[in-house]
C-alpha cells in the first residue's frame, strides 16, 4: 500500500512537471511568434539594450511620432521623437495651431496630421 501511494505522488509531480514544461514551450513559442509578425510588419521596434528586448509600437504612438518629427523639422518641437504625447508634444502642437489659424487645443487632430503632411 505504501509503495502505491509514492507511485501516484511520483505520478503525480511526473504529470505536473510535464505540464509545466508543456506551459514554458507554449509561452517560448507564443513569443517567438510575436517577434515575427512585429519584424513582417514593423510593429517592433529595437530598445537599443540587446536584440531580443524589443517592445509593440502602437498605431497611435507612430502617429504621435510623425507629428513630433515634422514639428521639430518646421522648428516648434525640440524634444525627442519618441510616440509619446507629453507637455513638450502639446506646447509644440498649440505653437503650430497658432501660427497656422488653427482651433488651439494642442491636441494631434487628424485635421493637423493632414496640414503638416502638405508642408
Amino acid at each position: 500500500m505504501l509503495i502505491l501511494k509514492s507511485f501516484r505522488r511520483v505520478g503525480l509531480l511526473f504529470g505536473i512537471l510535464t505540464m509545466l514544461m508543456g506551459c514554458a514551450s507554449t509561452i517560448e513559442g507564443v513569443k517567438s511568434d510575436i517577434g515575427k509578425v512585429g519584424q513582417k510588419t514593423g510593429i517592433l521596434k529595437s530598445s537599443g539594450l540587446d536584440e531580443d528586448e524589443s517592445f509593440f509600437v502602437t498605431p497611435k504612438q507612430q502617429r504621435i511620432s510623425e507629428i513630433q518629427t515634422k514639428l521639430a523639422k518646421l522648428g516648434y518641437f525640440t524634444g525627442k521623437a519618441d510616440g509619446n504625447f507629453n507637455a513638450a508634444t502639446e506646447a509644440a502642437i498649440q505653437d503650430y495651431q497658432l501660427d497656422n489659424g488653427l482651433r488651439i487645443d494642442g491636441r494631434p487632430t487628424e485635421k493637423l496630421r493632414e496640414m503638416l503632411a502638405n508642408q
